[in-house]
């Protein structure tokens, strides 16, 4: 179980990813500049369409809306800055006979409307409800807080840095990991007062 936790702190994002919006507000205005309903309604599209393609574990069509030379730290504080890592960090966890994960499903919500920092770059952050299913057909729940640096590149929003993060003392992982420890020392409690009972007054006999 430790196991199993370790690597799914490892995978925790892998994003909510990209920089979106919630129910339509007024633009914001962030350092120097501000976007429009169209920028907006196009993130809501990056939003959507990415978090499609990484349920599906579409590392093909994830790639589109990458800009170049993008940076993805993961939970685990692990760095992936091109598609070959990408790929390699999907694969190891979901492909395989020994894959811990057999599915993902994320749902990112933005907290509020992306901050224009200039007219071709954005800052959003937001949460996201994570559901990871283990090998095993186990489920796990994770709530997760995500940021994200959005840029125009090729007539469109493209996801430059994304940064994903989780409570690392209260979430569904250290609750199960604490709730088989909690097992285990009533187990070891019950073993031990049956081994008093028992060995105790064969000792006294002799």
């Amino acid at each position: 179980m430790l196991r199993l936790a370790c690597l799914l702190m490892l995978l925790l994002p892998m994003m909510p990813v990209l920089a979106a919006d919630p129910v339509p507000k007024a633009p914001q205005s962030g350092v120097g500049g501000t976007l429009s309903e169209a920028d907006h309604d196009a993130l809501r599209g990056l939003l959507v369409d990415a978090t499609a393609a990484l349920n599906r574990l579409d590392t093909a069509t994830l790639a589109q809306y990458l800009a170049d030379g993008f940076v993805l730290t993961f939970a685990d504080q692990h760095v992936v800055t091109d598609l070959g890592q990408l790929d390699s960090y999907v694969r190891n966890y979901f492909e395989g006979s020994d894959a811990p994960l057999k599915a993902v499903h994320f749902a990112p919500q933005a907290t509020e409307l992306t901050r224009a920092i200039d007219g071709q770059t954005g800052l959003v952050y937001g949460t996201s409800t994570d559901t990871y299913t283990l090998a095993d057909g186990t489920s796990l729940s994770l709530d997760t807080h995500w940021t994200a640096t959005v840029v125009r590149q090729d007539g469109g929003w493209r996801l430059q840095g994304f940064h994903a993060g989780v409570n690392m003392l209260d979430n569904a992982i250290i609750n199960a990991v604490q709730r088989r420890i909690l097992v285990w020392a009533a187990v070891a409690l019950a073993v031990g007062l049956v081994m008093g009972t028992v060995i105790a007054p064969l000792l006294r006999r002799h």
